[in-house]
């Protein structure tokens, strides 16, 4: 029996779209630089279910919204047979590699519906250099276009000439455009003179920029003429500005700099996210002319750290002027998430009391390459800040609002995660951490509290381990009473962290013998008490393995290689320490 007959055709119309949003037609392509996209499969469920029976059919053809999604790999059969059905539905039309018949077949269809069209998102391939050309093909107005997203990949430089349709169709074409990217990361932007007439109105902003090389006699991005666009942008919600991680520096390109000048501030009060990942100077140069809401969520991620002191100092003062502004209308922040990986270190602030993982370079990257990044990054914390190393000279903490941080993760997440021997690094938070060579055991030294020592008025601290040997050298920066005075809550949890780690890290002699010497956990908290700031509370979330050893069931933990007898002793040495609560893995600090 057929029940979907007992559903009106509305319903089943509305059940259709369904289909059409968890299989889109647009699937996520790859952009990096010198590949080709991979193959793809049409799935295309809402067209399938036009093929189930008479009545299938028949709702799903009369159901515009079904068809509005032209894609340049449906071929000419099937955009014509979509435009038909679509009515005269808002059209989006999508194509990442517009060549040959399919640009022929795009171009046709784009001028004969041009007043539907309400998305374009066009790219160039790699073996079709003169693809953006197609812009000059459309030189006519589209009323109702509200996103245009352009892609081009080539490798290489992108000359002038080749991108060049674009700034004509910006300025002529598209009135109401409410969101803008454009994913150039080879051109200089040079040909670009930002006097669009929807400027005043547009949401969403974001580009993917390159260098100057040897052709480009031009500024760095963003220049003069971009900055004084900007100005018009009053109604931008979201900015994200991403430079290529070149290696010769640029430098500062404002004349203005020093000092800063009231003239050269430009207020964006809408904004609320901006993610700017680009080399130092770029940092320097943006920070130094915008001001933006102090709710806005501001992600700051820098590809090529500059060897120059002047350009530090120049962020250095551009940082605490947007932090000024900030602070005079918004609470200062409360919790704080350090993420170390073997190449950056992330730093996420937030408002709350509950810290929360701050995305790191290469997942924002990410998110911008795929289908659906191109509005931008919406940002995972009220600030973000993540480096690559080369930050020796420059504390960048010491610049950050942060004495009232009373909540603290320090997420160890790809650490140790190389075993190969290497030698240490200072990192840019003034400890020491891996090198892109790698990490050696002895090189792990408990220096990681000179990035603690920033956070002087937290009182939890929770650290999340994934290479559970380590966890002695994160307890012994305990003993250091000159870190993290405040503290009084120390949480240990992790993707590793079990009884068997609690039992092998924080006894000297292991766990295959009955632990008969001090605990580490111990020394740790006896050098705090004698100091007067004692730990007050020491959370382990091993409660389901402590659980399964006292039904008999050891073999389903990793300790089953262990005696349970010296598991069950070592587990009653380790609630007699003042302050250890054994708790549940879900158990969350930050809410008790």
């Amino acid at each position: 029996m057929d029940f979907t007959r007992m559903l009106p055709d509305e319903t089943l119309s509305h059940v259709f779209a369904w289909a059409q949003v968890i299989d889109p037609h647009a699937s996520a392509m790859d952009h990096t630089l010198g590949r080709r996209a991979p193959k793809f499969r049409f799935k295309l469920g809402w067209i399938h279910v036009s093929f189930v029976d008479r009545r299938w059919r028949c709702v799903a053809i009369d159901e515009a919204t079904l068809w509005t999604e032209i894609d340049g790999r449906l071929g000419l059969r099937w955009t014509t047979e979509f435009l038909n059905r679509s009515k005269d539905t808002l059209l989006s039309f999508a194509d990442r590699q517009p060549s040959g018949l399919r640009k022929r077949i795009l171009r046709d269809a784009l001028t004969m519906h041009r007043d539907r069209v309400v998305s374009l998102r066009m790219g160039a391939t790699i073996d079709e250099e003169d693809s953006l050309s197609i812009f000059d093909e459309l030189a006519f107005s589209f009323a109702k276009l509200q996103e245009l997203d352009v892609v081009h990949s080539f490798y290489g430089l992108v000359s002038e000439e080749q991108c060049r349709p674009i700034d004509p169709f910006l300025k002529n074409c598209c009135p109401q455009l409410y969101h803008l990217s454009l994913s150039l990361p080879h051109s200089s932007f040079s040909y670009l003179t930002w006097d669009y007439p929807f400027l005043t109105h547009l949401t969403s902003l974001s580009i993917h920029f390159g260098r100057v090389g040897a052709r480009f006699q031009a500024p760095p991005f963003p220049d003069s003429i971009f900055l004084k666009a900007m100005r018009q942008m009053t109604s931008l919600s979201q900015l994200t500005l991403r430079g290529n991680n070149v290696t010769d520096p640029n430098e500062l390109y404002c004349e203005h700099c020093h000092p800063a000048r009231p003239e050269n501030v430009i207020h964006l009060e809408s904004l609320r996210f901006l993610t700017v990942i680009a080399r130092t100077e770029v940092h320097a140069h943006l920070l130094h002319h915008i001001r933006v809401s102090p709710r806005a969520r501001v992600s700051l991620l820098d590809t090529a750290p500059s060897e120059q002191q002047l350009v530090h100092e120049a962020l250095g003062d551009a940082f605490m002027q947007l932090l000024d502004h900030r602070r005079l209308e918004a609470p200062n922040f409360r919790s704080g998430y350090l993420l170390f990986r073997k190449e950056t270190v992330t730093l996420g602030l937030d408002r709350t009391t509950q810290p929360s993982l701050p995305a790191d370079l290469v997942k924002i990257k990410k998110h911008l390459n795929e289908e659906g990044g191109h509005r931008g990054w919406t940002g995972s914390n009220d600030l973000t800040i993540s480096l690559i190393h080369g930050y020796e000279r420059f504390n960048t903490l010491s610049m950050l609002p942060i004495d009232d941080v009373r909540t603290l993760v320090m997420d160890f997440a790809d650490i140790y995660a190389s075993e190969s021997k290497g030698t240490a690094k200072e990192n840019p938070f003034g400890g020491f951490l891996v090198n892109p060579r790698g990490f050696g055991a002895r090189a792990v030294p408990p220096h990681t509290s000179s990035s603690a020592s920033f956070f002087p008025s937290v009182q939890c601290l929770s650290i999340d381990m994934h290479r559970n040997q380590r966890l002695t050298h994160v307890i012994r920066l305990l003993e250091d009473t000159n870190v993290l005075p405040a503290l009084r809550v120390l949480d240990l949890r992790g993707h590793d962290f079990d009884l068997l780690t609690a039992i092998t890290c924080l006894t000297l002699e292991g766990p295959r013998v009955l632990p008969t010497r001090t605990l580490v956990l111990t020394s740790a908290l006896d050098a705090r008490r004698k100091k007067g700031i004692p730990v007050q509370t020491i959370y382990l979330h091993i409660a389901e393995e402590e659980a399964l050893i006292r039904k008999g069931r050891i073999s389903g933990t990793r300790c089953r290689k262990l005696r349970e007898d010296v598991v069950l002793e070592s587990i009653r040495r380790l609630k007699a320490v003042p302050g250890v609560v054994i708790v549940s893995e879900e158990f969350n600090v930050f809410q008790g």
